[in-house]
C-alpha cells in the first residue's frame, strides 16, 4: 500500500531538474554499455560496447539520447530519491482483491512446458525429496529460475514464462555473474557492488505486447543481497541504457520500483539486514481509484513498509522501442549489487495477496525450477 500525500503522486519535473543539475557534478558522463546483439568478444571479458556512446540497441545505437540528464542522458542513474520517513500509519486496505484479473483465473496455456523447463527432476533441495510447491502460472511473461549451473559460468539463463521465451545471454566480469550452489538451491552471485556484469537480451516482441502501455503488473524476486551502490543496484531491469523504464532497484537502505526512467518509488528497506534469501513481490494497478490502493510491496508473502508516493491514476510503463532486459545492473554497466539474485518473474497482472502469499511459501521452500 501507498500512503498518500497531497498533491504528490510521482517527483515531478521540478525536483528532477534540481536533482539533474546536482548529480551531473558529481557523476562520470561516460559509462560502458551492453550490446546484447552480439557476445563479448575475446578479451573483451566485461561485455562492453566498443562506442561508449552506444546505449547498444536497435536503431538508435551510437547516437546519443535528447533527453540528456542524469549521468549523461540516463535519466535514472543518480542517486536514488529518498522519498522521507514513513509516517509509522498501518495498512488498511485487507486483503488485495484480484477480482480485476485479466483472464479471469484461467491458467495460460502460453507457459513453456507448463511452467517446467524440461529438465527433468528439479534439483529443488527440499530437505524431504518432495516435489517443488507450485507457483502461479497464470499472467507469466517472465520467469527466470537462474539455476542452470551448480557453479562457475552458464552461457545464458533460461525464460520459463510465456512463450516465445526470452533466454538472457551472460555479459561476465571478474565480479560476476556467477552461478552459486547455496543450502536451498541455485541462484547467480556477484562479488562487488556497483561492478559490471549481468545477463541480458535486446527484449522480444512480448515484453511490448504485455508490458509496454500497462497499467498492472507484479514483479517478484528473490534476493540475498550483501551490498548494494548508493546509485542503486538493479535486480531487473528493462529499458534503453541506464533508463529504468520497468525495473526493480535497491539501496542499502530503501528498495525502488522504476518507471519510465524519471520516477523512482522507494519503500525504506534494508534487505541486506535481513537473515538468508528474501522474497519481494511488487503488486502494481494504476487502474484502481485510491492512490493508497495503487502499490504495494509485499516481504516474504507479507505486507511490507509503507511508501509515501505512488503512480498516478492509469499511469503506464512506457518501454523504449530500444529496450534491454537485463538481471543484475543497468544498461551501464556499473550498477550490480554485491551478493545473489536467485529468481526473477514479472505477471501482466496484479496477483492477489493470497497468490503472492502462497508464492513466497513456496520459493523460501525451493526457488529453483518447478
Amino acid at each position: 500500500m501507498t500512503r498518500a500525500v497531497p498533491g504528490v503522486a510521482s517527483f515531478g519535473p521540478t525536483v528532477r531538474s534540481s536533482l539533474t543539475l546536482f548529480l551531473a557534478a558529481l557523476l562520470p558522463l561516460t559509462a560502458c554499455t551492453f550490446d546484447p546483439r552480439r557476445p563479448a568478444a575475446a578479451g573483451d571479458h566485461d561485455g562492453a560496447v566498443r562506442d561508449a556512446a552506444d546505449l547498444g540497441v536497435g536503431a538508435d545505437a551510437g547516437r546519443p539520447r535528447a533527453d540528456a540528464g542524469f549521468d549523461g542522458g540516463d535519466r535514472d542513474a543518480g542517486a536514488p530519491l529518498d522519498g522521507g520517513v514513513p509516517d509509522g500509519g498501518e495498512r488498511d486496505g485487507g486483503a488485495v482483491t484480484d477480482a480485476g484479473e485479466r483472464d479471469g483465473g484461467t491458467p495460460d496455456s502460453g507457459v513453456r512446458d507448463g511452467g517446467e523447463r524440461d529438465g527433468g527432476t528439479p534439483d529443488s533441495g527440499l530437505r524431504d525429496g518432495g516435489a517443488a510447491p507450485p507457483l502461479v502460472q497464470t499472467g507469466v511473461v517472465l520467469r527466470y529460475f537462474l539455476d542452470e549451473a551448480a557453479s562457475g559460468t552458464a552461457a545464458a539463463v533460461i525464460d520459463s514464462g510465456r512463450a516465445p521465451g526470452l533466454d538472457l545471454q551472460r555479459f561476465g566480469s571478474s565480479n560476476g555473474p556467477f552461478h552459486v550452489t547455496r543450502v536451498v538451491g541455485r541462484g547467480l552471485t556477484w562479488n562487488q557492488a556497483a561492478s559490471s556484469g549481468a545477463f541480458a537480451a535486446t527484449a522480444s516482441s512480448k515484453i511490448f505486447s504485455d508490458l509496454d502501455g500497462t497499467r498492472r503488473l507484479t514483479i517478484e524476486v528473490v534476493v540475498d543481497p550483501a551490498d548494494a551502490t548508493v546509485f542503486g543496484s538493479r535486480i531487473l531491469h528493462i529499458g534503453d541504457g541506464g533508463q529504468t523504464d520497468l525495473g526493480l532497484i535497491m539501496t542499502d537502505q530503501n528498495v525502488y520500483l522504476g518507471i519510465n526512467g524519471f520516477t523512482h518509488i522507494n519503500w525504506p528497506l534494508n534487505v541486506r539486514a535481513r537473515a538468508g534469501p528474501t522474497v519481494l513481490t511488487v503488486v502494481y494497478d494504476s487502474e484502481r481509484s485510491s492512490i493508497n490502493d495503487r502499490l504495494d510491496l509485499y516481504v516474504d508473502g507479507m505486507p511490507g513498509p509503507i511508501s509515501m508516493y505512488g503512480p498516478d491514476e492509469e499511469q503506464t510503463f512506457d518501454i523504449d522501442s530500444n529496450a534491454t532486459v537485463i538481471i543484475g545492473n543497468s544498461g551501464r554497466n556499473d550498477r550490480s549489487l554485491a551478493g545473489d539474485i536467485l529468481y526473477v518473474a514479472v505477471y501482466d497482472r496484479p496477483l492477489s495477496a493470497t497468490e503472492v502469499a502462497n508464492n513466497a511459501a513456496a520459493l523460501l521452500v525451493d526457488h529453483d525450477t518447478r
